[in-house]
């Protein structure tokens, strides 16, 4: 039966999944219970694609004698919209659970703040396997393999460019960046999330923190080198192979449609810490589209600042985010091990918190 999931259920099909969890969910209520760790075993009624708004349908709802049970969304390769749990915990307030299903090997990071509970698709269908019913048992536990099959095999001493041919592209790079989120080590004040770049089809690892002016962060962001646009969709022999992750450690300015009010000046106070503690700072010369940000580097220059510190977003992200944001770069070998690459972004956490104390003047 294995073989047989894999053209009902393509990870592109996320209703398919859900489809199928509502039907286990019905058919051993006890399992559904144990898998969501929910108390009630006697569903009413489970509802699919139910309207929130004109635009929002949550994924499953459980009842039981009029009383929601749980709200349930379900992800596989999409990510979270814009506050997207925060409008469904709006629109069902008095659900006694708020559940998010998502891949454990393809990390969703949720929003911060949130009492929504995180299970894996793993752990669910891994329930569902101890069921007594044994075609639940049986078709939660084929489940289990074919999902094994689909999603990328790493662990930490995977190299970042070691991909298999054949493989999807873009799942093998979100792996490797899950797992390398979900393996940091970070400082008393720093962040990390994992989040879809803005420009395309990778995600990037960022670590953040706080700075003692509360309009400036100071961020290390790694994403792969290789552009989006040379991605290929299946990993062949002769295409293109990642690069390896580059990290770009910036000063971000938030609450701001353009960036001339960027504090330079600061900027450059933060690369004295910067070249201190490192000296593989890429050597690209910065050159910033704006007029404004071309003439504050310059200046920088003529002061002593290196042709390579501006780096980053300006005025086109400002526009689009709200934030702009100005720095440095460095790469980490493509070659280098998934391990390795969590411990060179835990050295990035610990130069982060460094920069993020650094008085203003």
């Amino acid at each position: 039966m294995t073989v047989a999931l894999g053209h009902i259920l393509p990870l592109e099909r996320e209703n398919r999944w859900s489809d199928l969890l509502a039907v286990l969910i019905e058919r051993d209520s006890k399992a559904a219970s144990k898998a969501l760790g929910i108390e009630q075993e006697n569903w009413k009624r489970v509802r699919r694609e139910h309207g929130v708004t004109s635009k929002d349908r949550v994924d499953l709802i459980l009842e039981s004698d009029g009383t929601i049970e749980a709200v349930i969304e379900v992800k596989l390769l999409s990510g979270l919209g814009p506050t997207q749990l925060d409008r469904y915990r709006r629109a069902f307030p008095h659900a006694r659970h708020h559940i998010l299903i998502s891949l454990g090997r393809l990390r969703l990071d949720i929003e911060r703040n949130t009492d929504w509970r995180c299970v894996t698709w793993e752990q669910v269908l891994a329930s569902f396997a101890q069921s007594a019913d044994k075609w639940v048992a049986e078709t939660a536990t084929d489940w289990r393999v074919y999902l094994d099959q689909v999603l990328p095999s790493i662990e930490a001493d995977t190299q970042w460019n070691s991909l298999v041919d054949g493989e999807d592209f873009v799942l093998a790079m979100r792996a490797r960046g899950s797992w390398v989120f979900d393996n940091l080590v970070l400082p008393d004040g720093v962040e990390a999330d994992f989040v879809q770049s803005s420009s395309g089809v990778s995600w990037v690892v960022r670590v953040f923190a706080q700075t003692l002016d509360p309009s400036y962060q100071v961020l290390a962001d790694a994403e792969e080198t290789l552009p989006n646009r040379n991605w290929p969709k299946f990993v062949t022999p002769e295409g293109p192979r990642p690069r390896g992750p580059s990290v770009l450690v910036t000063l971000l300015q938030s609450g701001v449609s353009d960036s001339r009010s960027f504090n330079w000046e600061h900027l450059y106070r933060l690369w004295q810490l910067m070249s201190e503690r490192r000296g593989d700072w890429a050597s690209t010369a910065a050159r910033p589209r704006a007029d404004h940000d071309r003439e504050a580097i310059d200046q920088l220059r003529a002061a002593g600042a290196p042709a390579l510190l501006g780096a980053g977003y300006g005025d086109a992200q400002a526009r689009i985010s709200g934030t702009c944001m100005f720095g440095a770069r460095y790469r980490i070998a493509a070659d280098a091990s998934l391990r390795e690459i969590a411990a060179e972004l835990g050295k990035a956490a610990s130069l982060v918190h460094e920069l993020a104390a650094v008085p203003f003047r």
